[in-house]
C-alpha cells in the first residue's frame, strides 16, 4: 500500500517532464506537402504529409492572424502546384500546430 503514492508521484513527474519537453520544442519549423485544406469558422487548416512538433498533422492558420489572407493565399498556391511548404509552428492547441509564418520555393 505504501508503494502506490510513490508510483503516482513518479507517473506525475514523468508526465510533467514530457509536457515540459514538448513546450521546449516550440517554436519550430516543419516542411512538407499539403495533402488537404479545410476551412472552418475559426481557422484554415492544412494537413501535411507528416506530423509537426505537436504530434499532429494538422496545421492551423488562425483567422485572427495579422497575415491571415497572405498566408492562406500562399498555401493555396503551394498546394495547387504541389510545392513543399515550410511552416513556422509558434504554438499549440492540444496536438494541433498553430502557424504564423510560412514560405514556399517556386
Amino acid at each position: 500500500m505504501k508503494f502506490i503514492p510513490v508510483i503516482g508521484l513518479l507517473l506525475f513527474c514523468g508526465a510533467f517532464s514530457l509536457s515540459a519537453a514538448d513546450a521546449q520544442s516550440l517554436p519550430a519549423y516543419k516542411a512538407g506537402l499539403i495533402n488537404r485544406i479545410y476551412a472552418d469558422p475559426s481557422d484554415v487548416v492544412l494537413q501535411l504529409d507528416g506530423t509537426g512538433p505537436c504530434g499532429g498533422s494538422l496545421f492551423h492558420i488562425q483567422r485572427t492572424a495579422v497575415n491571415f489572407h497572405e498566408l492562406t493565399s500562399l498555401m493555396y498556391t503551394a498546394a495547387s502546384l504541389r510545392k513543399t511548404v515550410n511552416l513556422y509552428v509558434s504554438s499549440r492547441n492540444g496536438n494541433r500546430n498553430i502557424i504564423e509564418v510560412g514560405d514556399v520555393s517556386f
